[in-house]
């Protein structure tokens, strides 16, 4: 029986099970440091450009002189043309799509993942391929040694050895369909106990990013002056730091919960729902913890949840 089934067999199923094993190896390590540095030297919609939808990197002509250039200068693994593009495109990859406090935390010195979909740290993982080692070469880390991959198993393949398969979670409707095709297993929906009453309200769309912000800043203000609970949903640790900064300017008494702070994460929740309490946070919020309504709360309509920025994932 699996808790949160959705999140693990359809979100996570993408991320394969993995044995590794390896040791040092100096040249790729420097390797590492090298094409951090000549992906610093390059320019967007100059030397290459980046495709945000399937997180892809193109050289152009002058990129690719660039690396021509530099594979003559270095000599030694920079000598082969494809080996040089990778190094040099993972090393792109790492500076225009993995950003720090969104895909990524430092923690003691080392790159901690964090899941986008929950906004939980994830320190037992690493990016395969060299990623990783790109993203510690960007951030001027030690990196760490590329380990080969022994065994590997995706957990679709790994759910389907059960000969008896379930699970419970409260967003799975969505999915329906992805967990029939792929697992067999069909979902039913059971009905909550009382009548939902929470009001939905139509979204609102800016023409800037600083328009949204001022709107929501506003909002709040608005809000938070009739003493209603606020929960202020956010996609990344970026935003919801940006969020803080905009509360604080304001004289708002605020918590925030994301990666940073996921120690607290159940002792902000529960209070989430205390009369005139601001919460700003990460997709993590909420899990497994109830939100208990304060005194007068529920005369007062609530808890009232502003969401920011649209997830990928309607669940």
């Amino acid at each position: 029986i699996i808790d949160e089934a959705d999140s693990l067999l359809i979100d996570e199923a993408v991320t394969p099970l993995i044995i590794s094993g390896g040791g040092e190896n100096a040249a790729q390590v420097e390797a590492f440091e090298q094409a951090a540095t000549i992906a610093r030297e390059m320019q967007n919609e100059v030397h290459y450009r980046v495709n945000h939808r399937f997180r892809e990197v193109n050289f152009t002509s002058k990129g690719n002189a660039l690396l021509a250039k530099y594979g003559e200068e270095l000599g030694g693994i920079w000598t082969g043309e494809r080996r040089r593009e990778e190094l040099v495109n993972q090393a792109i990859q790492a500076k225009d799509l993995h950003t720090l406090g969104q895909q990524y935390i430092i923690d003691e010195g080392k790159i901690v993942i964090v899941d986008e979909a929950t906004g939980r740290l994830m320190p037992d993982r690493t990016w395969r391929d060299g990623m990783h080692q790109a993203v510690e070469a960007k951030e001027l880390l030690e990196i760490q040694p590329v380990k080969d991959t022994l065994a590997r198993i995706s957990f679709q393949r790994f759910f389907r050895m059960y000969r008896k398969l379930s699970g419970m979670t409260a967003t799975a409707w969505e999915a329906s369909a992805e967990l029939w095709q792929i697992y067999n297993l069909p979902v039913v929906r059971i009905p909550t106990d009382k009548p939902c009453i929470r009001k939905q309200h139509a979204d609102r769309v800016f023409t800037s990013e600083d328009a949204k912000w001022q709107a929501v800043r506003k909002y709040i203000r608005k809000v938070h002056d009739t003493g209603q609970p606020l929960l202020v949903g956010s996609r990344s640790v970026r935003v919801s730091e940006l969020l803080s900064k905009l509360l604080t300017e304001d004289g708002i008494q605020h918590q925030v919960l994301n990666a940073v702070y996921h120690k607290e994460e159940a002792e902000i929740v529960a209070k989430a729902g205390v009369k005139g309490a601001v919460t700003v946070a990460t997709n993590m919020a909420g899990r497994g913890t109830d939100i208990k309504l304060g005194e007068g709360v529920a005369e007062l309509g609530g808890l009232h949840v502003v969401g920011t920025e649209k997830h990928e994932s309607g669940r």
